[in-house]
């Protein structure tokens, strides 16, 4: 039977028998550590994400000089660097694009090599991937019609407490059209909502 040298509360050397029950407490204090470990890592993420997809659902943010006003201002306020927040936007961004924005899905279809991290999504961020231009494609699409919703959001709250007119019910329609890249039905037939419409 192996011995494990151990120092107690008063600095003396303990002897402890290396037997199953020992290596059974290992396994399970190593096991809680890992749980801990992996949830601590989860949450890590799940904030970068939330962040992210506040500032995108906001409706102030456009990946133009406006936006980079708001994440400017936001770093200030927030005591955060600029490179966590653009990094948390292009990782929803990813997640968006890649996996129809199920996070547990895009996290899944990584199989990173070690565990997963923050630090391990962020290196993935910048790898080059293989359909680079395709994906870039993608993450302009996404912009495109995440900047026509907010431009969208934006008009609708100049109009609340107003009356909608022909003219607002066809702006909404064409940014919505842009949005999702539908085309407008014909003249004449019947909308999908109806709307309180002043001549």
């Amino acid at each position: 039977m192996s011995e494990i040298m151990l120092w107690d509360s008063h600095n003396k050397h303990t002897q402890v028998d290396a037997t199953e029950p020992y290596y059974a407490l290992l396994e399970r204090i190593q096991t809680v550590q890992t749980e801990r470990r992996f949830r601590l890592e989860m949450e890590l993420i799940e904030l970068k994400y939330g962040i992210a997809e506040e500032i995108i659902r906001s409706g102030l943010y456009t990946p133009k000089a406006s936006g980079a006003r708001l994440i400017d201002k936001l770093c200030h306020d927030l005591n955060m660097k600029q490179t966590t927040l653009y990094t948390a936007i292009q990782f929803y961004t990813a997640v968006q694009v890649e996996a129809g924005g199920k996070l547990e899905d895009w996290i899944a279809s990584k199989r990173f090599d070690k565990r997963i991290s923050w630090n391990n999504i962020r290196r993935s961020l910048s790898k080059k991937p293989e359909a680079e231009g395709k994906r870039a494609e993608d993450v302009n699409e996404f912009l495109t019609q995440l900047d026509c919703i907010n431009r969208t959001i934006r008009f609708a709250n100049n109009k609340i407490g107003q009356v909608l007119t022909k003219a607002d019910v066809k702006e909404i329609k064409l940014l919505l059209s842009k949005s999702y890249g539908v085309r407008h039905k014909p003249e004449g037939e019947a909308p999908p909502h109806t709307l309180k419409v002043a001549d």
